[in-house]
Parts: C-alpha cells; structure tokens; sequence
C-alpha cells in the first residue's frame, strides 16, 4: 500500500517529453538555411536565373543544395559551359549575397558548394547517417518558395525507396535542395528534390544517405545518429540543428499521373 503511494506521489514531479514542433525547427536552423540564384546564359546566349534553397553543413562554408539546380533532369547542363556564377545570403533572401562556388556535384541529385572567404564558423545543420523515418512520420521543410523569404512547410512521409522518397509536403518553386526534418525530434532526413505536375500533394525528396559520400569527400563528419549529443555537434561551430526532447524540454543545438519536374525557379 504504502509502495503505491509512494509511486503516486511521484507522478506529479515526471515530465513527459515531446516532438519538436515546426516553429522549434525553424528557429534551430534558419541561420544556417541559405537563399541561391544562380546566374548565367544558357547554349544560345539567353540570360537564365534559378533560385534554390540550400543549407550548411560545415563551419568553414559548406552548402548541400539540388544537383538540379545547375542540370537538367538528363544531366545536361543548363548554362552555358558553367559561365555562371552563384551567390547565397545567410537565413533571408534580404541578407547580403555572398559568391559560392562548386566543390562537387554528386551522383544523386545534390550538390555541394562552398562559400568563399575564410570564415570558420557559419552555424550548421547536423548531418548523422542511419536516419530513420516510418511511412506517416511528419516531416518539416524550410526554403524559400517563388519570390518568399524563408518559409515553412509540413506533411506527412508517404513512401520511400532507396534514392527517393515521397511526401505530402507542398513543394513548390524556390524549395529545391531545402533542408527537410523528421518533426518529432528535428533531424535532418533528407533535401528537397521535387514534386508532380497536377498533382499538388506528391512530392519527392532525397534522403540523406544519398549526400553522405559527396559530405565525406568535402570533409564533412557525418557520425551515426545518436552519436551526437543534444545540442551539440562535430564541429566547434554553433550547431544550427538539432532538436532533441528531454524530459519534457526542446533542447536545440546547433509514378502515378503527370509528369515528374525539379521546383527552381527559372525566370
């Protein structure tokens, strides 16, 4: 008797922890979400603008973004012998523009881009292999839709295969190579890669496994998840994300129909 009512007792002083809500993500990370336009010519000399969305993943200036974003869906290029140039603001498409340039593009459909300059200590969004997420899982996605500032988006995983998977997340133009993030503890699953014409609510992303060989080649960590602690991360840079829940606390660190299309905006 007296057992139970110890037990009782205690109940009251226990906390139960929760998912991350979106508006916890967003703040996480925007810091380290990264506005693109990519300006050039194309083979017959016309200007050409595409804007993505993009995000960093080391403290020297590292940015994941869609392989799309520079080719077309056979691999060709969209400008012109590369004569193009990329700039990037930091968490605003009203922050200043800042040149980039191409470290390596990947065999899935993400590219890896670098600030230039010497900065080492851009705020980052943690990468961890091993990433799991269940069919019905929520997920969150941040970028920079048409000609919006940083916006937020949600929806629920659908289905998955190795080098895609779909959700119902609404992507539209501007989102590509956005950060997408499992909502009940803000890791980050995958980049944006596109969605379905007439068909508003099938969209696909790149799961995170398919960047890990392009982020190890750039020198990027990628540890197994849960070899990270809350909060923290493999560099000494602030850890954009990262939401962890603990004890009741956010701890934030750091084809059917149609036709299937990539979502930059070409103006």
């Amino acid at each position: 008797m007296w057992r139970v009512l110890a037990i009782l007792l205690l109940l009251p002083v226990l906390s139960v922890a929760h998912a991350a809500t979106p508006a916890e993500i967003m703040a996480a990370n925007r810091g380290a979400v990264v506005y693109l336009e990519f300006q050039g010519t194309d083979a017959a000399g016309v200007p050409l603008v595409a804007a993505a969305t993009g995000f960093l993943v080391s403290a020297d200036g590292l940015v994941l973004t869609a392989r799309h974003s520079v080719e077309d869906q056979q691999g060709k290029p969209k400008f012109f012998e590369d004569s193009y140039t990329i700039r990037g603001a930091l968490g605003s498409r009203e922050e200043d523009l800042r040149r980039l340039e191409v470290v390596e593009k990947g065999q899935a459909d993400v590219l890896l881009l670098r600030f230039r300059g010497n900065r080492t200590d851009y705020p980052v969004v943690k990468v961890c292999s091993g990433v799991t997420a269940e069919l019905g899982d929520r997920l969150v996605t941040l970028g920079f839709p048409k000609e919006q500032d940083l916006s937020i988006i949600d929806g629920l995983l659908s289905n998955k295969s190795q080098n895609e998977w779909q959700t119902s997340v609404p992507f539209t133009y501007g989102y590509s190579g956005g950060p997408v993030f499992a909502e009940d503890d803000g890791q980050l699953v995958g980049l944006v890669q596109g969605g379905i014409q007439q068909a508003a609510s099938i969209s696909f992303f790149t799961p995170i496994h398919r960047a890990t060989s392009i982020l190890q080649n750039g020198g990027v960590d990628v540890p197994r998840c849960g070899e990270i602690a809350a909060g923290g991360g493999t560099t000494a840079a602030p850890q954009a994300g990262g939401v962890s829940a603990n004890n009741g606390s956010i701890a934030i660190g750091g084809n059917n129909t149609g036709s299937k299309v990539t979502i930059n905006n070409n103006n």
